[in-house]
């Protein structure tokens, strides 16, 4: 059997699947809206036998909750359909977490688990637009307002604990840098010179101060410039040909 073959009976099982698959029939309500609708434990409780009949299996393979630069919670899941003839194809979806009354964060993210599978099985095997809509399609939206853009600025807390980070990082690549240049015989100062000599900074003042206050793009050249040096130093080289 071809590498390809596998693959190829996943396909066609899949395709068998989706011929077998029925509709599903609404089996909640929502009764703070008045309206029906299809849950996701309804789809996956309908689609397993299509599945399995034709020697299918989806498991989740990954889950991952990301908290966004907005401080939301976004749900991102990993699955993986196989056959018996040992074929596999991937899924991925992702869907926001959304905390309310009465339904911590814990919660949400379990229910848009849920609300993940119910909505791979149903794009798996073309199901009617209107199934699995527990968790999105399902809320009445009627009053919804799109929200302006914003630029959610972290608290002050976070603010700090964000700045001292940033400092101690700072503080540690400093070091490094010096006690490099120190093992090839140079300081922060020959750094400097030689970077306002050869019109690397054009503007002197740059990189007058401390290397934690050097732009990240001085910070790069000097870098490379002691780089250059650490080779050199490894394989010497005449004295006439040394950058500085």
């Amino acid at each position: 059997m071809s590498e390809s073959a596998p693959t190829a009976a996943l396909y066609a099982a899949l395709a068998k699947a989706q011929g077998d698959a029925r509709s599903v029939a609404h089996d909640a309500r929502n009764e703070h809206h008045q309206f029906n609708y299809t849950s996701a434990e309804a789809i996956i409780r309908d689609t397993r036998k299509p599945l399995s009949d034709n020697g299918l299996s989806l498991i989740r393979s990954k889950c991952e909750c990301v908290v966004t630069d907005g401080g939301g919670v976004l749900v991102k899941s990993w699955f993986i359909l196989t056959h018996a003839e040992g074929g596999s194809h991937e899924v991925y979806m992702e869907l926001p977490a959304i905390e309310g009354k009465g339904r911590p964060i814990d919660k949400a993210i379990l229910g848009v688990q849920t609300s993940l599978l119910g909505y791979v099985l149903r794009d798996l095997l073309l199901a009617p637009r209107g199934l699995g809509e527990e968790e999105v399609s399902a809320r009445d939206d009627r009053d919804h307002e799109p929200a302006r853009a914003v630029n959610p600025k972290p608290s002050t807390k976070t603010q700090a604990a964000i700045d001292k980070g940033k400092a101690n990082k700072d503080s540690e690549e400093a070091e490094a840098f010096e006690t490099r240049l120190q093992a090839v015989g140079r300081t922060v100062s020959d750094i400097r010179a030689y970077l306002v000599k050869t019109k690397v900074v054009k503007v002197p003042k740059v990189v007058d101060g401390a290397y934690t206050t050097w732009p990240d793009w001085a910070k790069d050249a000097a870098w490379k410039v002691l780089e250059a040096k650490e080779r050199e130093a490894a394989a010497p080289i005449p004295e006439d040909d040394v950058p500085f």
